[in-house]
């Protein structure tokens, strides 16, 4: 469990479990968070755009959050960003942009233009 600080603002805690290695295409971890006021175990999935578009048959990926059905282990979260790889920056903004999002609901969630 990678533990940091406490945050000034509680919504964005940093506190998250790695389930697999960073810097590559994609990366699994679990971290606590609210959805629609409940609160929410993420089961989550980080992705490169481009890992994503392979994953999807994608030509036109474009930056999104995909929030699935709850499960036993979680809720399942997909975060798809035009990043060159997964980092621990990329993991802790993907966190606070999941926690701040006031009006996340379940389905798919894009932005962006796809990438040239």
């Amino acid at each position: 469990m990678v533990t940091e600080r406490p945050s000034p603002n509680p919504a964005t805690s940093m506190d998250y479990e790695l389930l697999s290695p960073l810097g590559g295409p994609s990366v699994e971890l679990r971290f606590a968070g609210t959805l629609q006021g409940e609160p929410v175990v993420w089961q989550a999935r980080l992705l490169t755009l481009e890992a994503y578009a392979q994953e999807a048959a994608c030509t036109a990926p474009r930056n999104c959050i995909e929030i699935g059905n709850p499960q036993p282990g979680g809720r399942p979260l997909l975060v798809a960003l035009d990043v060159p790889a997964i980092t621990e920056g990329v993991v802790r903004k993907a966190i606070i942009m999941v926690q701040q999002y006031k009006r996340l609901s379940p389905g798919r969630h894009a932005w962006g233009a796809p990438p040239p």
